[in-house]
Parts: C-alpha cells; structure tokens; sequence
C-alpha cells in the first residue's frame, strides 16, 4: 500500500514540475483558406515523369484563378494552342476539396475535372503549383509546374 502512495505521489509531482510548454507554429492554426488567386504561368511539364516541356509551346498558357469574398470562384484560360489539361474548358468555375488543407483542385464547366496538388499550399505567399492529373487514362500522367506571374 505504501508503494501505491508513494508512486501516487511521485507521479503527481512529475505531473507538476513539467510546466514547460511545448512550441506551437502559429501559423498552423490560422483558419484562413488557401490563396491562390492571380495568374499563373506553366514552367515545365511531366508526362510519366519525362519532361516534356520542349514538345509544345507551353509559353502561351495562362490560367487565372480568382476569388470571391476569399473564396475560390472562376477560371479563365488563355492559350494559343491546345494542350493537354485537366479540363477542355477555358472558363467555369473552381474549388478545393478542403479550404484549409487543400489537396486537389476541382474546375468545373459542366464536367468536373480533378487535379491533384503535389505540395502543401500555405496561406499565403504561393509562388509554384504543382498540379497532377490523367486525361482518362491512369497509364498516361502528368505534373505541371506553375509560376504565379507577376502583376505590378
């Protein structure tokens, strides 16, 4: 009985004398969704993990993802070309599957098209994108790389 007291009590004063805390990244609790907004440029392109980005003229793809009250809401794209991508629509709208931790990115024009997201999105600060996706077939991926282009 005396050992259960003893313990009892030596397990109270661990409990007590642990007052140090541990280190929270305050950022991680910030409930702000995911910017993205802006337009966005293609940088280099995978097909099965080949780089692909000499076969076509991805130079002339533009995305733009804007938003509403700071929520995702339409695309427009500008291309010269066709290339492949996630949706055949140059308009239509856009969101996530999760606003705080995104994971894949839905455009919607009639059709719903999935793309996932390679790399965390922090709230702000979001200069790369890096979208993979199939066209249909799973034998046949790719990853696009995209950079946020500068407007001043």
């Amino acid at each position: 009985m005396n050992i259960i007291k003893i313990i009892s009590i030596l397990s109270i004063l661990f409990f007590i004398s642990c007052d140090e805390k541990w280190p929270v990244n305050e950022e991680l609790l910030n409930s702000a969704s995911t910017d993205i907004s802006g337009s966005w440029s293609i940088s280099k392109v995978e097909q099965n993990d080949i780089d692909i980005s000499d076969n076509y003229d991805f130079n002339s793809f533009e995305i733009y993802l804007n938003y509403v009250n700071g929520m995702p809401s339409d695309f427009t794209i500008n291309s010269e070309i066709s290339i492949p991508f996630p949706t055949a629509h140059n308009t239509g709208s856009w969101h996530f599957d999760n606003e705080l931790y995104p994971s894949k990115i839905y455009f919607v024009n009639g059709d719903t098209a999935v793309s996932e997201m390679d790399q965390p999105l922090f709230v702000i600060g979001n200069e790369e994108l890096h979208m993979a996706f199939n066209l249909g077939c799973s034998d046949v991926s790719y990853v696009y790389y995209l950079t946020k282009n500068n407007t001043l």
